[in-house]
């Protein structure tokens, strides 16, 4: 299992130098998931960034990968 966290899911998308590793990471593991915290997080970055566009690519990548959406909890 791998967990993405917010610097890694922006460096894929706007393709900075550890993009493709980190890539590669998260398609080489069965099970990735992102806290929804975080996810909200990359959403605001991309919204920001890149308006509508850029949240439909955020969540065309988490789809790509499998990632799954976690609840953020002290369970």
């Amino acid at each position: 299992m791998i967990v993405l966290d917010t610097s890694a899911v922006i460096a894929i998308l706007f393709n900075e130098p550890d993009a493709s590793a980190f890539l590669d990471h998260a398609t080489a593991t069965q099970h990735s998931v992102i806290g929804a915290p975080t996810l909200f997080e990359v959403r605001q970055v991309m919204g920001g960034r890149q308006g509508p566009e850029g949240i439909a690519d955020a969540d065309a990548l988490l789809d790509m990968t499998r990632t799954e959406t976690v609840p953020w909890s002290l369970d």
